[in-house]
């Protein structure tokens, strides 16, 4: 087993000095911008100088002059500007005095006039608040009032009235509908003489009486209209009953011929005369039997009826009564409301008068007072104001005197200053011819330096990028040699940058037109920090933008180890067209394209998915909080290090649903951190989805828009420069490369793993116990854990080995037998190994006599192994018997039961089981 090789290249190749990194292409790019900017200025500056050195001194001279003219007028403006301040902060502070007097002035006389106001305000308040009260005692409208108690009881009386008079009147209707609908059954009934009952003399009582006479009367009507027998004799009816009781009657006489045998008839064989006396007999014994029911209705008709007429006459007389008597108690309180409301009123005015008068002598009182008060604020103020104007006036003489004085010197050292510029002028008109010859020079020294070193370290870049991605036809013919190290970057096309078309970038003068114009930068893609590609076009860039995501495609597949990359390929206008070539790859293994060319928008969901799924397995599972990214979990990883995955989608939006755009998102927003990129191409013409913005995807990718005949790539430093793509591979030439990468990328998804990594230091050999369970570390889980297998303990006993020819079975018995071995002595496990591979796969463990082994079977046949597996069973039970003798559960027990008698465990691995 060897060691895999470190997938990382973050350094530069051996021979090149510069980084392959946007950060250093936009410095670059910056420094040789700032190197025209600082040349151009200098230009001009210099050939400033050389048109009219004397007269920039001349006006330097003006301006010095100037400057000395300038500062005697700040020296006088300063002083000017001083001496107002102290001016006008003593006449300020004077101003101050005046203005606080004249405040307190007026605010002594608002305050008066305040003063007057709240007490005339509280003078009409108690005013009013007296006459409230007297309002409030003598309150007709209150409701413990006569006047209110007369008004509700006024209400009431016409609402009994009017509920009264509509009682009375249902009820009359119903009984005369009630005498109507008993003629219709022929029970007429003659009308009630009754003149009811003489009802209570209390109104109330009387009230309540009616009440109750009417509810007994509507009770009498609901008892007729109840009454079933006699609506017999209602309409028709009773000749229809008349007959049917006839026919009852005449049927039997005449079958049974009951006047033949009771010798009614003369002649016994005339069946006429029979006939007649039963239909005879028959109609005048229905005729009886109804005139008897209608004898029983007629009775309990008529005993209704009165009761009802009893009930109608006691309810009108107690109304009549109750009208008389609720007339004469409203007139008699009337009466009384009357009498009381004028001696209420005459009380009120009385009181009203009287408050009056005692408000008005009080609010005389205080008009008074206020008269006197104002005038002495009159005669205070204004005199104290008199004396602060004296005061300032003499205070401004005082101020410009002195200010006088303070110009006079100003002017004698202006003269001065004056004299020693004149002479400083011709002494620097002598010197400025040798510093104008010195300047140039250094300018053009510093310009030759910038351009060379851009030229040199975009030149690096440009022969790094070569080493790193060889051109198209040498890595078709062969020229394929698999990288061992993940580039720093991947190389998309070049940035063409031109000198002629920076302003200023051609020096105006000859002498500085020694560099190159021209000077190709590489245009790359970091990686793999940010090597995610978003390209935004419209029909006419649609195909400049696929040859761009295939450039991007081969570059990563050539520039990475072989199997470190694996491409998940999104065409649903294409229908997978555009990418076909890569399908090549699955001629070696599925995994480096996901299986196939994705198109359908249900199948666009679920490798979105698959790819959120491989995300979360790369947070949750590898980095956690141990590592920040991928490629830190990849350079401990070593062998198991996890390849990138690459999502190419073109035509987005197309067949892209809500559900794979949020899913889209996620994965171009965390994906670089788990070494997921996206390849996206935007159709421009597409109708975005609802919710979504662009935006969210432009900020984790290197964003290129198309211009109308190229791409340019949307950064602040590096995209005014032209943008060569590097076009794509012929297709003959394209498979080829395809192919030599699938071809080496055959066998990557194998992993070796060092034994010494899983191995124990000599000196823990034989070093642990197995009275409690087996632990053997038989690889790696991960960057840092080895995954043990834990046998002994629960219901981890037992462990089934599953797999193709080729898979490493027996690889894995061998690290499994040899690890036990070195972890744990002979007396500690014992080995039974069976072989029924027709082979000799277990010989070394005889051949170098493995302690540990007590049956070592190659080429076994089923007898044997059976033998082996009776030998085990009666093992079995013989240590079943030994830990109930000493009352043990398990070898733990035992041990600790007998310390001084060895009980190993014991191993039995069968290769080929399904031989057996």
């Amino acid at each position: 087993m060897t060691d895999s090789p470190d997938f990382t290249d973050n350094d530069p190749a051996d021979g090149f000095s510069e980084r392959l990194e946007h950060s250093r292409q936009r410095e670059l790019v910056q420094g040789l911008l700032q190197a025209v900017a600082d040349r151009v200025r200098a230009e001009e500056t210099l050939a400033d100088d050389q048109a009219g050195r004397s007269e920039i001194e001349d006006r330097g001279y003006e301006d010095a002059c100037r400057a000395l003219e300038q500062k005697r007028d700040d020296a006088r403006a300063t002083i000017i500007r001083q001496y107002d301040l102290v001016r006008d902060e003593t006449l300020s502070q004077i101003d101050a005095e005046i203005s606080a007097t004249q405040i307190e002035y007026d605010d002594r006389v608002a305050e008066l006039q305040r003063k007057s106001e709240g007490d005339q305000e509280r003078i009409e308040k108690e005013r009013e608040e007296a006459r409230w009260m007297v309002q409030a005692v003598l309150d007709d409208t209150a409701e413990d009032s006569p006047k209110h108690k007369f008004e509700t009881y006024k209400a009431s009386l016409k609402v009994s009235r009017v509920r009264r008079l509509a009682d009375w009147e249902d009820l009359a209707g119903r009984v005369e509908a009630v005498a109507g609908q008993l003629a219709g059954w022929r029970m007429p009934q003659s009308p009630s003489t009754s003149q009811g009952k003489r009802p209570p003399a209390d109104t109330d009582d009387c009230l309540e009486h009616f009440v109750e006479c009417v509810d007994e009367a509507n009770h009498d009507i609901d008892a007729i209209g109840r009454q079933w027998l006699p609506r017999v004799f209602g309409g028709v009816f009773p000749l229809v009953l008349w007959g049917l009781l006839s026919s009852l009657v005449a049927v039997p006489l005449i079958v049974l011929d009951v006047p033949g045998k009771l010798k009614l008839v003369r002649d016994a064989n005339s069946l006429g005369p029979s006939v007649g006396i039963s239909i005879g007999a028959s109609l005048v014994a229905a005729m009886m039997v109804m005139g008897l029911v209608l004898l029983v209705a007629r009775i309990r008709c008529r005993r209704l009826w009165e009761r009802l007429g009893e009930h109608s006459a006691d309810a009108r007389r107690a109304r009549q009564h109750w009208l008389q008597a609720s007339q004469q108690e409203f007139g008699r309180r009337k009466d009384e409301f009357t009498d009381w409301y004028h001696v209420i009123v005459e009380e009120r005015e009385n009181a009203i008068g009287r408050i009056e008068e005692i408000q008005s002598g009080r609010a005389e009182e205080i008009a008074n007072r206020h008269k006197a008060e104002l005038a002495d604020a009159h005669q205070r103020f204004p005199e104290t104001l008199k004396q602060l104007a004296g005061r300032r006036q003499q205070q401004d003489v005082d101020c410009e005197a002195e200010r006088s004085e303070q110009l006079e010197k100003i002017e004698q050292e202006h003269r001065a200053g004056r004299e020693t510029l004149d002479r400083e002028h011709t002494q620097r008109v002598a010197s400025e011819r040798e510093r104008f010859q010195r300047a140039f020079s250094e300018l053009k020294q510093n310009w030759e330096n910038a351009c060379g070193m851009f030229d040199t370290a975009t030149g690096d870049m440009v022969a790094r990028c070569d080493e790193l991605f060889p051109a198209w036809l040498d890595l078709a013919n062969g020229g394929y040699s698999p990288p061992e190290r993940v580039p720093p970057a991947v190389r998309l096309g070049t940035f063409d940058v031109d000198l002629s078309k920076v302003p200023g970038g051609v020096p105006v003068n000859e002498q500085l037109q020694t560099v190159r114009k021209n000077m190709p930068m590489p245009a790359i893609l970091p990686f793999p920090e940010r090597a995610s590609v978003l390209l935004e076009a419209d029909r006419e860039g649609r195909d400049a933008a696929v040859a761009a995501l295939q450039t991007s495609m081969l570059r990563m597949l050539t520039g990475l180890p072989p199997g470190k990359l694996r491409l998940t390929i999104i065409d649903p206008v294409g229908l997978g067209d555009n990418f076909s070539a890569f399908m090549h790859l699955a001629d070696f293994d599925e995994l480096l394209v996901s299986g196939r060319i994705w198109t359908e928008s249900a199948h666009i969901d679920r490798q979105l998915a698959n790819l959120t799924e491989h995300m979360e397995n790369v947070f949750q599972t590898y980095l956690r909080n141990q590592f920040e990214t991928i490629e830190e979990y990849n350079e401990y990883a070593g062998e198991v290090a996890e390849p990138y995955q690459v999502l190419v989608v073109a035509n987005f939006p197309v067949n892209f649903s809500d559900t794979a755009v949020r899913r889209l998102v996620s994965i171009a927003s965390s994906g670089a951190r788990c070494g997921v990129y996206t390849l996206v191409s935007v159709d421009s013409r597409q109708q975005l989805p609802h919710n979504f913005d662009l935006e969210d995807l432009r900020q984790h990718a290197n964003c290129l828009a198309w211009g109308g005949d190229r791409f340019a790539w949307q950064d602040q430093q590096l995209g005014w420069l032209p943008l060569s793509i590097e076009p794509p591979p012929e297709p003959a030439e394209f498979v080829e490369i395809v192919r030599a990468v699938g071809e080496q990328a055959r066998d990557t998804r194998r992993v070796e793993v060092s034994f010494d990594r899983i191995a124990p230091a000599p000196e823990e050999y034989w070093g642990r116990d197995s009275r409690h369970s087996l632990d053997v570390p038989l690889g790696r889980a991960g960057a840092t854990k080895l995954q043990d297998l834990h046998l002994g303990s629960g219901t981890s006993q037992h462990v089934l080995i599953a797999g193709k020819t080729g898979s490493g079975k027996s690889s894995f018995l061998h690290t499994l037998i040899t690890n036990v071995s070195l972890y744990y002595a002979p007396d500690q496990v014992e080995f039974y190994l069976i072989d029924f591979k027709k082979g000799v796969e277990f010989k070394t463990y005889v051949t170098n006599r493995l302690p540990h082994a007590r049956v070592v079977a190659i080429e076994s046949d089923r007898e044997f192994g059976l033998s082996v597996l009776e030998r085990l069973d009666a093992m079995l039970a013989e240590r079943g018997d030994l830990f109930r003798k000493h009352e043990v559960q398990d070898v733990a027990g035992f041990r600790d039961a007998v310390p001084d008698e060895p009980l190993p465990r014991v191993l039995l691995i069968i290769d080929e089981f399904q031989e057996f």
